[in-house]
């Protein structure tokens, strides 16, 4: 089980760039791995299979972002075959039927969440606010500097010279 804890989290890195701070296993078989995983930006519920030992493949996933998420709005249920289906918006992922209750997967992915949300909210000591203002300032002083139609002004002063000088080219190439 180390070595596909290890492809898990080499997934993680590659996929989200970052290791979960909390992950929780809903389903494990000898081919299958059914998971949660709390991420900086929110959650994640993840199918993985592995056709040997050393591969992992994704089956599917869930991501709910913070940005999405209100409390309450992820839905656990039974489905009639006794798989679990978890809903948030118009997104949803079928697990397979274990002994816990939807409602457990649920909560958890609902507690992961609030505590995010609280720390994001949490209020910040002074050098925070202001590393927080100078990250601000920097990325509307890149949007700006992006959105600034100086750089296309001046393409188009070099390209009405290219097509200037390829008119005159061509002008007297034709009276020859």
């Amino acid at each position: 089980m180390n070595q596909r804890r290890s492809l898990i989290e080499n997934w993680c890195m590659e996929s989200w760039g970052e290791l979960p701070t909390n992950s929780t296993i809903w389903s494990e078989t000898a081919v299958r791995t059914e998971m949660f995983f709390c991420l900086s930006s929110g959650v994640l519920i993840a199918v993985f299979s592995f056709p040997s030992d050393d591969e992992i493949q994704l089956e599917q996933h869930l991501q709910i972002p913070i940005s999405r998420w209100n409390v309450g709005s992820i839905q656990a249920d039974r489905a009639k075959d006794g798989k679990v289906r978890f809903r948030h918006l118009s997104q949803s992922i079928m697990l397979s039927a274990e002994f816990r209750a939807p409602e457990w997967g649920r909560a958890l992915l609902e507690e992961w969440l609030m505590t995010m949300r609280s720390e994001s909210t949490r209020p910040k000591d002074r050098s925070q606010r202001l590393a927080t203002v100078e990250r601000l300032r920097s990325s509307v002083e890149r949007n700006l500097k992006a959105a600034s139609l100086e750089n296309a002004q001046n393409e188009l002063e070099d390209l009405k010279i290219k097509l200037q000088n390829a008119e005159n080219h061509l002008a007297g190439s034709s009276s020859s």
